[in-house]
């Protein structure tokens, strides 16, 4: 090869593997990426307690790395941290760190809300209602936002102050400042920010009485009641529907702050126990007041031209008649316990709750138009009625003969609900009811046959006039209705032959409840009927025994 050939080819080779070579170190491996400083933040937080210098050191460099407001929201979320240990001085050193980062959070999340661009914001607020993180103290993370999230809710384009009052419902702010600036959005022009703003009053009362001290669910209940009760009468139905949700769910409230009664073990524990309850009931009188002053309000909604609004109302006057019955039985379950002055005087006081009864007079004045509901075409919307009626019982008697009339309705789940109110509201002249449910114990539906004969066992003796149509049902094929119709048997107290002939056939019923009933029934049959009871049970054990031999005699 020529010299000058080859010295060309050597540089074209050179050439070419400089090429080559920069290819591949451009194709190399890059360096290992950063670690995350939020994952090294959980590694040293995971890792086993040095002395606590150390980890104080260590924990303030792994801070001191976070810059954004992802890294301090994800570095808050970490579930090591240990500033809640029982040992308080290890305690206090992640303490401080976390409320290090906790502050930098509120700070930076600020910054967005006040000066970030729309898209920031925007982002910021939809996260804010899914943070559920402790901030210092203990108090919700977002909770010290609160005031910068209303300031959003104000002369601002439509899209963020529509996010900034959802936010508002999330955050669990407290109720004393977050409830005046929802108020005051009633005022707007935009029925989407209304509705928004309804929606988020139903939200803080779910929130603060899921997770805040009783006193607290009954401050924010207070607060939204009157509110919400004002968004009842706002031009937009979905305004109106979102504001008896939050009515709703105030009433409801107040009923799982209720609990059961118990019965004490002894005289220590009952006076304990009415010390309880006097207490219960002096906290929930606010959130009692401020149902009551309400009631009206919801008792005019029953009427709305909205169906679904006026379904809300009457499920919210249900609720309310469901709290007062708990009340009512908590309450009065300190009467007859025994004890010193000092249960004497919870006695009393008690006493004096239950001759005030402060939900029944609103729930009295809603009367008029729950039983209008009876005639709701929606079918929902009649049912909540009729609960609502069944709940207050002998106060509801003006409502009876809407209630016979619903006895036809073509649901047959409003009819058993009319039946079964019928037998607790019993107005003092039976003959309004009895004939009617007499009827039904012929009913082609044998839900609704059962439920005519248990009424007809809550109007006792004055219910003797439907004696023929129970002793016709004591030959059904059904046994829960042949069981409904010897209690009511027992309940109107006949002696008659052919109320004792029914009962005698039913010492050898199929179904031992039935037998059992029936030998209790006529175990309380007094003179003159005495012997042919007798009689009857003698002759209902031979026969037992009978069957018995015939049954062992069979192959």
């Amino acid at each position: 090869m020529r010299p000058a050939r080859l010295e060309n080819w050597l540089r074209a080779a050179c050439a070419v593997a400089l090429l080559w070579g920069g290819r591949a170190a451009a194709q190399a491996p890059d360096e290992a990426p950063p670690a995350d400083p939020v994952d090294v933040l959980g590694q040293t937080l995971r890792a086993p307690a040095p002395a606590l210098d150390a980890r104080d050191a260590e924990l303030a460099a792994r801070v001191a790395v976070l810059h954004t407001l992802d890294h301090y929201r994800r570095a808050l979320l970490l579930r090591d941290w240990r500033d809640l240990d029982p040992d308080e001085p290890a305690a206090a050193v992640d303490r401080r760190h976390r409320d290090a980062v906790v502050e930098r959070f509120t700070h930076a999340a600020r910054g967005v809300l006040a000066r970030g661009e729309l898209g920031e914001r925007l982002d910021l607020l939809r996260r804010l209602g899914s943070l559920e993180v402790r901030g210092a103290g203990g108090a919700p993370l977002t909770r010290s936002l609160t005031t910068d999230v209303i300031e959003l809710t104000r002369l601002n384009p439509p899209a963020l102050r529509e996010a900034a009052v959802r936010a508002l419902g999330q955050i669990r702010p407290e109720a004393a400042t977050a409830v005046p600036a929802l108020a005051g959005l009633f005022q707007d022009a935009d029925p989407v920010l209304r509705a928004c703003a309804a929606e988020a009053l139903a939200r803080l009362v779910t929130q603060a009485t899921a997770t805040e001290p009783r006193d607290a669910g009954v401050a924010a209940c207070r607060a939204v009641l009157p509110v919400a009760a004002y968004g009842l009468a706002d031009s937009d139905a979905a305004v109106r529907g979102r504001c008896a949700e939050a009515l709703g769910r105030s009433a409801t409230v107040l009923g799982a702050l209720v609990p059961p009664p118990v019965v004490p073990e002894d005289a220590e524990a009952a006076e304990a126990y009415a010390r309880q309850v006097d207490e219960e009931t002096a906290a929930l009188l606010p959130l009692v007041a401020a149902l009551k002053e309400q009631t009206g309000a919801v008792a005019r909604a029953t009427g709305d031209t909205d169906p679904r609004v006026r379904l809300l109302a009457r499920q919210t006057l249900e609720d309310v008649a469901e709290a007062r019955v708990r009340l009512i039985r908590r309450t009065s379950s300190v009467l007859p316990l025994r004890g010193g002055p000092a249960l004497l005087d919870v006695q009393t006081r008690a006493m004096a709750f239950l001759q005030d009864d402060p939900l029944r007079e609103g729930l009295v004045a809603a009367l008029p138009a729950l039983t209008a509901g009876l005639n709701d075409p929606d079918v929902r919307a009649r049912r909540a009625a009729i609960d609502v009626l069944e709940t207050l019982g002998r106060a509801a008697v003006p409502a009876v003969p809407a209630l016979v009339k619903a006895l036809s309705d073509r649901d047959r789940f409003v009819r058993w609900a009319a039946a079964r109110a019928l037998g607790k509201v019993r107005p003092t002249n039976p003959e309004q009811v009895v004939p009617h449910l007499a009827q039904l114990l012929s009913d082609a539906d044998p839900n609704l046959r059962v439920a005519a004969a248990t009424a007809l066992n809550d109007y006792g003796p004055g219910a003797r006039s439907a004696l023929p149509d129970l002793l016709q049902a004591a030959q059904s094929g059904d046994g829960e209705l042949r069981l409904a119709v010897v209690r009511a048997l027992e309940s109107i107290g006949s002696e008659d032959e052919a109320a004792l002939a029914a009962l005698g056939a039913a010492l050898n019923d199929t179904d031992p409840r039935v037998r059992r009933v029936a030998g209790d029934v006529l175990g309380k049959v007094a003179p003159p009927s005495r012997a042919a009871a007798d009689a009857l049970l003698r002759e209902s054990k031979t026969n037992g025994a009978k069957a018995v031999g015939s049954a062992a005699k069979k192959p």
